[in-house]
């Protein structure tokens, strides 16, 4: 529901749309087929201010101890595993300060579009969604990031042979 949220958000507010216009990510099928979202901070306002769905979504963390949502001012990007179940949600702050990439805590940040480990044999690795969706721009479908310089474990390493992926070309930055 959380995730649906924002997606409606990306749609009726400009701000997110306009930053990924801005990073060339235009593609609005993009958007759609992975539930990108832009989280504008009004969650707290749909949802009642106390029970169980308020208390859950400050368990896994999309609402903060006092109250203030986690992604606010940020576009959003779900993770799913190989099976299509979210496992985090993945967020880039859109604003200016420190803050940057923001997760869910106490949670693996995953590989973004894992489930094209299921489809292709021959994978495109990529540091950041960002990139990941640069890569789908210029029709590579095959492509998953990694979130991060550390991102890839040898769990997913794994993973990546028990699909029958044959072939890996990083396309990773310079760090």
């Amino acid at each position: 529901k959380v995730v649906a949220s924002y997606e409606r958000s990306l749609i009726e507010t400009e701000e997110g749309r306009k930053y990924l216009e801005k990073r060339g990510i235009t593609d609005t099928g993009l958007f759609s087929r992975n539930r990108i979202g832009y989280a504008n901070g009004r969650l707290k306002e749909l949802l009642p201010k106390e029970g169980p769905i308020w208390n859950e979504l400050k368990t896994i963390g999309v609402i903060l101890e006092n109250g203030a949502e986690r992604f606010k001012d940020c576009v959003v990007f779900p993770v799913y595993d190989c099976d299509g179940g979210i496992t985090t949600i993945y967020a880039r702050y859109i604003g200016d300060g420190p803050k940057r990439h923001l997760f869910l805590p106490d949670r693996s940040t995953g590989l973004w579009n894992a489930i094209a480990m299921k489809t292709f044999s021959e994978i495109i690795l990529v540091e950041s969604v960002i990139d990941a969706l640069s890569v789908m721009m210029a029709g590579h479908q095959n492509v998953i990031a990694i979130q991060g310089t550390n991102g890839l474990s040898d769990a997913d390493i794994a993973l990546l042979k028990t699909h029958g992926v044959q072939t890996v070309k990083l396309l990773l930055d310079g760090d």
